[in-house]
């Protein structure tokens, strides 16, 4: 899909999307305890690929106006099965330690460039504890089974893998003690599935880098998905751009990480600020887009931008170059001057990455311009445009 979108600076007032990051782990929790309800879900691509392994794994559930109600979990005698992930980590993330668990032969399949992206702390775990795990084209196929005990895993890298053994926790034979070693990436995404297996009353307790999940009953109950600050900073991002958007329904004291996006905003309007995204590396995109349209700034901890669905720090380089704007891309952090910024001579690719497409949006909103496959947006709010429109933006979408 192509959006050209002409200047036209949004205003007005949208209730926020719901987060992602919570959906996915209420619905693999609800599974877990075998039924429960699960609301304010947007049937985004990602939370597609979720559904769609819970079904591989015989689970059943029922859609609703935004309601998925889980009726039935796992299978018992699930020996194997075949996940479709398509280009969702974190379904490929959370569900590789669930069906070692449950143990047996399973194969996840999905986009080539989500299986190029780092799996190696579960591949170190696998080989020492004797479970196959081959990557293939496109493919994973592990074999075996994760019993539980004493485990390490690598955080530096992605919380992810941390989150997807805490997950699998509750199908694990012995009782977890999780030992989280190296730079601890992301910790709030830690703390976010930490808080949904207790509120189906696991008993988690820390002790330093050391998290303990005891076996005990996982119970079914119904959780609302909250707002997510991750794509409501994406709408904010038009207020500094210009705009003025309010967005409702965000938690001040949400878990969420990108919670600070607002802090940071302000940072970019007021100066040329030093900001780490180590633990918001969502909002990279949106705060490059508005320091290019204000004074600069300097990112650091952006080694782990290029794990994600593009390199994203060498991608929005490109897409600020074709602004006008002057970049530098390091290994570990990020510079874009402040500049001069005019609309874009040639339409701009999106690099098949949802966050990228928003970011382009916030600029073009000021100077215009064209995205190729903008469609890449529906991975993660697939009602973006709609949105966009209804706020006073102008775009036209057409097919490629």
């Amino acid at each position: 899909m192509k959006a050209v979108i002409t200047p036209a600076l949004p205003c007005g007032t949208i209730d926020a999307p719901p987060s992602k990051s919570y959906a996915h782990r209420h619905l693999i929790c609800a599974m877990l305890a075998g039924e429960g309800k699960v609301c304010n879900v947007d049937l985004s691509d990602d939370i597609r690929a979720t559904l769609r392994c819970m079904s591989s794994l015989g689970a059943k559930y029922e859609y609703d106006n935004h309601v998925i109600t889980v009726t039935r979990g796992i299978s018992k005698d699930l020996d194997s099965a075949c996940l479709d992930v398509n280009e969702s980590g974190t379904t490929l993330r959370f569900f590789i330690p669930i069906c070692l668990a449950k143990g047996g032969r399973y194969v996840f399949r999905g986009a080539k460039r989500l299986f190029e992206r780092p799996l190696d702390p579960y591949k170190d775990l696998c080989e020492r504890r004797g479970i196959g795990f081959e990557l293939g084209d496109g493919t994973l196929s592990v074999n075996g089974i994760l019993r539980g005990g004493n485990i390490a895993v690598n955080g530096s890298q992605s919380s992810q893998f941390t989150g997807g053994l805490l997950l699998s926790s509750v199908l694990m034979q012995e009782q977890l003690n999780l030992a989280v070693t190296g730079n601890i990436e992301s910790k709030p995404y830690i703390d976010m599935t930490i808080a949904a297996l207790k509120n189906h009353g696991a008993t988690i307790t820390r002790s330093g880098n050391i998290i303990s999940v005891a076996k005990g009953p996982f119970l079914p109950v119904t959780e609302i998905v909250e707002g997510d600050w991750s794509n409501a900073a994406y709408l904010y991002a038009f207020t500094f751009a210009g705009g003025n958007v309010k967005v409702n329904g965000l938690r001040e004291d949400s878990l969420q990480g990108d919670k600070v996006c607002l802090k940071h905003f302000m940072e970019l309007m007021s100066s040329s600020p030093l900001i780490d995204v180590a633990d918001c590396p969502d909002l990279f995109p949106a705060l490059a887009a508005v320091a290019a349209l204000n004074n600069g700034a300097e990112f650091t901890h952006t080694s782990r931008l290029r794990l994600k669905e593009s390199d994203r720090a060498k991608a929005m380089a490109s897409v600020l170059e074709a602004f006008g704007a002057y970049c530098e891309v390091y290994d570990d952090n990020f510079i874009v001057e402040r500049s001069e910024l005019t609309s874009p001579t040639f339409p701009l690719d999106c690099f098949n990455d949802h966050r990228i497409v928003m970011a382009l949006t916030v600029l073009m909103s000021v100077h215009g311009g064209t995205i190729l496959n903008a469609d890449a947006v529906n991975k993660s709010f697939p009602n973006y445009f709609k949105v966009f429109k209804s706020l006073g933006g102008q775009v036209e979408l057409y097919d490629d």
